[in-house]
């Protein structure tokens, strides 16, 4: 698709740690940004939400490892002033999304680690959720084939731990990717065009005059 556009998100919360316990339904998910790019990762748009949280409750589930982080990045202050409801979020999310054409299930969900993420939507936000493709473009998964073959990669990273520095990463890592991929994607085609067209002539034969 010539206008294609991919709807980036990432998310912080109070943790991750016991989702298989179905942990999930009792963290909190404290922020959430969106970003919007090309196809060829081509900025476009952004949006930032912080939900408002009693600061006690909110981190009575956080271990203290979160505790200390969102304590570091100022999350927990943030959501402490704000009054944002997931619904009001989720509202946000989907009127940027129709202001920018990204219909229903038109965009996978991108990012890092993006299942995790996607818990957290399919949770808090329903009709978010819904709205998403259900395929995940997931750099994550990118990075860990890479140092199968590299093992000392490691994209650089500041690692605030907030939610749009952590996807503009994303996308910037992305782009890393991409610009390694594509003359070697562009150079195999071109060799697969070659055989082909060679075998097309062979097939042809030298052809002859009646």
């Amino acid at each position: 698709m010539k206008d294609q556009k991919l709807s980036w998100i990432d998310l912080e919360s109070t943790g991750f740690t016991d989702l298989n316990t179905r942990g999930i339904y009792k963290h909190k998910l404290l922020e959430i940004a969106v970003l919007i790019t090309t196809k060829d990762l081509k900025y476009v748009d952004e949006l930032n939400l912080v939900i408002g949280h009693d600061k006690r409750e909110a981190q009575y589930w956080a271990d203290d490892y979160v505790l200390k982080m969102h304590t570091e990045n100022g999350l927990w202050d943030e959501c402490a002033a704000s009054s944002l409801t997931y619904e009001q979020a989720e509202d946000a999310i989907l009127a940027f999304f129709k202001k920018h054409d990204i219909g229903v299930r038109h965009s996978a969900l991108w990012g890092n680690s993006v299942y995790l993420d996607r818990a957290y939507i399919e949770t808090k936000m329903p009709r978010l959720s819904d709205h998403l493709h259900y395929q995940n473009g997931d750099i994550s998964a990118v990075k860990n084939f890479i140092k199968l073959i590299s093992p000392e990669f490691e994209p650089v990273k500041a690692k605030t731990h907030r939610a749009m520095d952590d996807i503009k990463e994303s996308v910037a890592e992305a782009q890393v990717y991409m610009d390694l991929f594509r003359p070697q994607l562009e150079k195999l085609l071109q060799i697969r065009k070659a055989k082909e067209r060679a075998i097309r002539e062979r097939d042809d034969g030298p052809g002859f005059a009646p």
